[in-house]
């Protein structure tokens, strides 16, 4: 992997307000990364674009562990986690940050920083960034986590 993922040029940042506590909301967000990123589909797709990491999630999820497209870099409960990856053609960064926004409601927020050298990784931007399908899957990420960690934080 890359070791200079600190000069990964900023794409985007997301966030949603989850009525949560940040334990809840931590859960959600490993068991939804795990389940989402670990899927066969998640799978298939890391294998597809040459991904370094692309086989089963570890469990625990733990900082060094992988989960097809990333290794997890930052593990710090309630309030960071960071993962990390490359394939044929990007590196880029994804890191979750946790923040108590008012009693029982948490702040999650994704930040994306990512290189696309080349031609064909400018294509491939193009095709990921260009088109605003970073920006739906990440907001659609980010509002799965909320739900599922509203829906634990009242069960």
């Amino acid at each position: 992997m890359a070791a200079n993922l600190e000069e990964l040029p900023f794409i985007d940042r997301h966030s949603v307000e989850v009525e949560a506590g940040p334990q809840a909301t931590w859960d959600a967000l490993v068991g939804v990364l795990v389940s989402t990123l670990g899927s066969r589909g998640s799978k298939l797709a890391a294998r597809a674009l040459g991904c370094t990491e692309r086989g089963e999630p570890d469990r625990p999820l733990a900082q060094g562990a992988s989960i097809p497209g990333f290794r997890v870099v930052t593990f710090a409960p309630t309030t960071e986690l960071t993962l990390a990856g490359e394939d044929r053609f990007s590196r880029y960064r994804l890191g979750f940050s946790l923040e108590q926004a008012t009693t029982g409601r948490t702040t999650l927020s994704a930040a994306t920083n990512a290189a696309f050298p080349g031609l064909h990784g400018r294509l491939f931007r193009t095709l990921v960034v260009g088109s605003g399908a970073h920006a739906l899957v990440t907001g659609r990420l980010l509002k799965t986590v909320g739900r599922a960690a509203e829906t634990e934080d009242r069960g």
